[in-house]
């Protein structure tokens, strides 16, 4: 929305503050919830309980970083985030040489959340779009009814790159998990690379979608071309090489995952192929909604297989 109309940044910064920190405490308290529930030991509920408090570090960092993203500024999240996170690992790894505990850990997490947040929702104020406290109640409804197919979808996505996990460790030995794993971890980095790109394309293409559907059509046929030059390549070597790198990466016993690999490999060149579509659908919201029992059935299929 503010790629496409930049005059309502302000009073959509707010409410998307506003709201994404009530659900953040309701995620919160619905985890410190299921704790109890489930009755896991008192250490275990305190480290949960701080450890859910990052999530409202991470409400204003999503927000701060959807700003950034409309206007093409993601530099600024990269860096900050980047100087945290060499910080947080050093203090992690001094913590673990040190022999603390866990707790200290949990504890460098929330703090790294939470100033992450600060320190963005900071710049974002400051430099591009002012917090300006404006409810708006109608905007609220309008962006929750945009999100909740969004939100649906992507559960839909969280439970397909988890469910083949889930199942393994269900059905085969753990041997067979952690070779299956490191396969899995590889093509990893290979979807943020590629993750990295569809976020770089989305501003652009949505403030097309509002001026010229003709120009964002050039975009999106432009895009498909630079995405399966790049996944087409790691698909062929996932196949061709799979073993020998599972080999050099973790170690002989892991070579067996070849075959693994390469399928995930293939499943990677039209996942990356597929992701100018799913921004369009995404900015064509529309249209979105139509694919949720799709999506829904997809997810169910893939799981009974």
């Amino acid at each position: 929305v503010v790629s496409q109309d930049r005059s309502q940044a302000s009073r959509i910064f707010f409410v998307t503050i506003m709201v994404m920190l009530i659900l953040a405490l309701l995620a919160w308290s619905g985890i410190v919830a299921a704790t109890c529930l489930l009755q896991y030991p008192a250490d275990v509920r305190r480290l949960v309980t701080l450890a859910g408090g990052a999530l409202l570090g991470v409400a204003l960092t999503q927000a701060s970083v959807a700003i950034l993203k409309a206007l093409e500024r993601m530099e600024i999240f990269a860096t900050i985030n980047g100087l945290l996170s060499l910080v947080t690992s050093a203090a992690g790894v001094a913590a673990l040489l040190s022999g603390w505990s866990l707790n200290v850990l949990v504890f460098l997490l929330f703090v790294r959340a939470l100033a992450d947040g600060a320190i963005l929702l900071y710049v974002v104020h400051k430099r591009f779009v002012p917090f300006v406290p404006t409810w708006d109640l109608e905007l609220t409804r309008s962006l929750l009814w945009q999100a909740a197919p969004i939100a649906l979808l992507t559960t839909y996505s969280i439970l397909l790159r988890h469910i083949d996990i889930l199942l393994l460790g269900r059905l085969r030995p753990l041997g067979d998990v952690a070779v299956y794993g490191a396969a899995t971890r590889l093509m990893t980095f290979l979807v943020l690379a590629s993750n990295s790109f569809v976020g770089a394309l989305f501003p652009r293409l949505s403030a097309l979608w509002g001026d010229s559907r003709e120009a964002s059509q050039r975009l999106y046929e432009r895009s498909l071309s630079l995405f399966s030059i790049f996944g087409f390549p790691v698909a062929f070597c996932a196949s061709i090489l799979g073993g020998a790198i599972l080999r050099w990466a973790f170690g002989e016993t892991y070579a067996r995952g070849a075959v693994a690999l390469a399928l995930l490999g293939w499943a990677y060149l039209f996942k990356i192929v597929g992701g100018p579509a799913s921004l369009l659908l995404i900015i064509a919201a529309d249209r979105l909604r139509r694919l949720l029992l799709l999506a829904g059935l997809v997810v169910v299929l893939n799981g009974a297989l």
